[in-house]
């Protein structure tokens, strides 16, 4: 019985190793996700990118990594990201803008340009923090919040509907951190009503119910006062 919980806490174990090793080694590459799936024989790791001939340029390195800290048999995978809204490619994105533009004007303009693209996406909400020293010149840490749209960070619906990405640079200011919430366009939160119109043959059909009901009951109306008896 002992045995279980040792396993279990063995595989979160190297869930979170494999995903951390390859968000930074491929985030130069635009890195958009991992899909982790062990099997028997080895470890099939599905890494999606933006590039990915540069991606697969790193797969040996990536697997002699993952060998060095106890990964049985990786294979990876590398796949094309096809969703351009995605968050985690966003961060990474960012990540490597900061990187090698570290002037602030550049970066409030690659910003109010990806605002422009999200919305044409029809992004519902955004919000992109920035922490570190990330700025020329300002020899300093700070905390960028840019937020547009609807955003939503407390409820259990959050973890399932809203999506995240986490990146990191290192630009020679220091270390800066970016983190990216998008809400995408098809999604619908539980406390969100939606109001249906009815069509107008719905509304003729209905106003034609309602007179025919109206012919009925005046016609019994004025039978009952016939059969009425006169005193």
């Amino acid at each position: 019985m002992d045995r279980l919980p040792s396993m279990v806490f063995g595989a979160l174990w190297n869930n979170a190793i494999i995903k951390e090793i390859v968000r930074k080694e491929y985030r130069d590459a635009g890195y958009a996700g991992v899909k982790i799936t062990p099997t028997p024989l080895h470890t099939r790791i599905v890494v999606t990118v933006n590039n990915p001939r540069k991606a697969v340029a790193k797969n040996k390195k990536v697997i002699e990594i993952l060998k060095s800290y106890g990964i049985e048999n990786p294979i990876i995978e590398i796949q094309k990201n096809k969703d351009p809204t995605n968050a985690q490619a966003i961060a990474s994105m960012l990540a490597v803008f900061i990187e090698h533009y570290t002037s602030y004007a550049e970066k409030r303009k690659r910003l109010r340009r990806l605002k422009y693209f999200l919305q044409e996406q029809g992004i519902r909400g955004a919000e992109i923090i920035i922490k570190g020293r990330h700025a020329r010149g300002i020899d300093k840490k700070m905390k960028e919040r840019h937020v547009w749209g609807q955003i939503k960070k407390v409820g259990e619906c959050v973890k399932e509907l809203v999506d995240e990405g986490y990146a990191e640079a290192i630009p020679k200011m220091g270390m800066t951190s970016i983190r990216v919430r998008l809400i995408p366009k098809d999604v619908r939160f539980p406390d969100e009503l939606e109001i249906i119109e009815k069509k107008e043959e719905e509304k003729g059909e209905e106003n034609e119910s309602k007179v025919q009901e109206t012919h009925r009951r005046a016609k019994r109306n004025v039978k009952r006062r016939a059969n009425k008896p006169t005193e």
